[in-house]
């Protein structure tokens, strides 16, 4: 089934973290219609792959350069955001 233009325009808004309501509001639609589409395991997987990526730029904004270096490691599977994250927990200590 093809994306409807507005569907695609949830699924970005609600990436960047945008109450479905305000998305609803803001694309003249029906918060039901949202949550509908929320139930989609393919819409959902969108927003979230969405957020994760703008948590990894924000982690490696806000992370110094020599730091990042040490915690990118291609050969390692876990994903960027972990190492960034584990990284951040391990300064805190």
């Amino acid at each position: 089934m093809a994306y409807s233009n507005k569907k695609l325009e949830a699924q970005v808004l609600l990436s960047q973290d945008i109450s479905q309501s305000r998305v609803a509001e803001l694309l003249k639609i029906s918060r039901k219609t949202i949550g509908r589409w929320m139930r989609e395991p393919n819409f959902k997987e969108g927003c979230l792959s969405g957020r994760k990526a703008q948590l990894e730029a924000a982690l490696v904004r806000n992370t110094p350069l020599e730091d990042v270096s040490q915690v990118v490691d291609t050969r390692s599977q876990t994903s960027l955001s972990e190492r960034l994250i584990s990284k951040c927990f391990a300064a805190l200590d």
